[in-house]
């Protein structure tokens, strides 16, 4: 699902928009930018598992980031860090999930080639988070980050 497409799930039952470029064209929007890095993750879910990020995750995200720019629009790529205290039992969860299908996948060889328990299996790490905010940097699109727990390679100050 593009931009646009979700943008219309969100503003039709909200506003009475009749074109969503209108709704998007000279606004900024600040964007949740983990659904998308899951999103690029699964497009080459195998490399992003062993290598930490991989070019096709990468170019899925740099995609949908753009998209806002060509309708008009100004993004703001939010990398929010750690869920919120109700969802944390869900991530754990998914976590845990994770973890079982990694097991799975790396048990089935090298010539395994099905990604089903890859994309069950991936997350966004900090490779890809690295690139994703350089490209950012690179072309002058905004983002906020907030501190980690721990300080990492990854500890950027916000760009707004």
């Amino acid at each position: 699902m593009g931009f646009l497409e979700a943008l219309k799930l969100l503003l039709r039952p909200n506003a009475e928009v009749r074109d969503v470029r209108d709704a998007v064209g000279g606004s900024t929007w600040a964007i949740d930018i983990s659904g998308w890095l899951f999103k690029g993750c699964r497009r080459a879910a195998k490399e992003v598992t062993l290598h930490g990020t991989a070019a096709a995750a990468e170019q899925c995200v740099i995609n949908l980031l753009e998209s806002v720019r060509e309708e008009g629009g100004t993004p703001i790529a939010v990398f929010d860090g750690a869920a919120y205290p109700p969802k944390k039992a869900t991530q754990d969860a998914r976590r845990a999930g994770r973890a079982e299908a990694l097991q799975l996948a790396q048990s089935q060889g090298p010539e395994d080639r099905g990604t089903k328990n890859w994309c069950k299996a991936v997350a966004p790490r900090e490779p890809l988070l690295l690139k994703i905010m350089a490209y950012c940097v690179d072309r002058d699109i905004d983002f906020i980050s907030t501190r980690p727990a721990r300080p990492t390679r990854s500890s950027w100050r916000c760009r707004c």
